[in-house]
């Protein structure tokens, strides 16, 4: 049986959100994607329903994402979701924040979107099927 996860999706604009959810729907085995349109939504989401994957912007209105991040990837907590940073910024102090907050993947808006399948599998430590459909076990 393969595995079914749930991905959290906390990206804007709205276009943005369209996007990554056309993308996913290019990676077998996600049980359900999640929308949340600002941070504090986010949190409400995750603190009500566990997600494996979290693909969220860095900076949203409500709760910043790099809070909800540290939030999440606090206290060494190994059941924390994988979490997908979303930003606009290639700046090298913006990525090694995010990664010593333990930030699974960076993803570079307008420039990585096309590679959210291989992301998203990536950070599930799966592998992909042969016919170029992602898949997550």
């Amino acid at each position: 049986m393969r595995k079914r996860v749930k991905v959290l999706m906390a990206v804007r604009p709205a276009f943005e959100r369209e996007l990554v959810e056309y993308s996913l729907t290019k990676v077998n085995g996600i049980e359900r994607v999640f929308e949340a349109h600002d941070g504090l939504e986010a949190e409400e989401i995750l603190e009500e329903q566990r997600q494996e994957i979290v693909i969220m912007d860095a900076r949203m209105p409500g709760k910043d994402g790099i809070d909800l991040l540290r939030k999440l990837k606090g206290a060494g907590s190994k059941s924390a979701p994988k979490v997908i940073m979303n930003t606009n910024v290639i700046n090298p102090g913006r990525r090694q924040e995010c990664t010593q907050l333990g930030a699974d993947h960076l993803l570079v808006k307008a420039i990585d979107h096309d590679g959210i399948p291989t992301i998203v599998v990536a950070v599930s430590k799966t592998n992909s099927n042969v016919a170029g459909k992602s898949s997550l076990g």
